[in-house]
């Protein structure tokens, strides 16, 4: 239990550590871009915002045991594409530059996938409760069997005859 504790710590520890050299990287190439192609200030100040947070939520439910990461995993991508064309586009146009710009993306894309898929696994849905085959009634609660219906009828039975009142 406690070697699980660590464990986890130290991964989450590492993927964070990932998670910020990127985003900071990220961030001031996004940036830098937005300016170069004559977007105000302010909007690109907050333009790698929209990337870096739809990573962050991405990330979240990637790792988090759901079973359905379709829409995390497109709007991952998403984020790793723009990232990695704005890391592209920010740096020198040589090939040492371009590794360089692109490897802190890379090196989240990576992290977040061992983390994904290293996750524990779901635990089993329910089962649903078996039904009983000998109930009449299928879906209700408490049903007779056929045999507990005879015994009701016989108990509860009507004479045939009509009975007269006593004297």
């Amino acid at each position: 239990m406690q070697n699980r504790s660590i464990r986890r710590i130290i991964s989450h520890t590492g993927t964070g550590t990932v998670a910020a050299i990127a985003g900071v990287v990220s961030y001031s190439h996004m940036r830098e871009l937005a300016l170069h192609t004559g977007q105000p200030a302010a909007l690109a100040t907050i333009l790698p915002l929209s990337v870096d947070g739809m990573m962050i939520v991405a990330t979240i439910a990637l790792t988090d045991g759901r079973q359905h990461k379709a829409a995390a995993r497109v709007a991952f991508w998403l984020g790793v594409v723009a990232s990695l064309a704005a890391n592209l586009l920010a740096s020198r146009p040589d090939l040492e530059a371009r590794l360089v710009s692109v490897w802190p993306a890379v090196a989240l894309l990576a992290t977040i996938e061992v983390i994904a898929r290293s996750g524990v696994k779901p635990a089993p849905k329910p089962r649903a409760p078996r039904k009983d085959p000998k109930r009449v009634a299928a879906g209700r609660k408490g049903a007779a069997t056929v045999k507990e219906r005879k015994q009701l009828a016989a108990a509860y039975a009507m004479p045939s005859a009509p009975v007269s009142p006593a004297p």
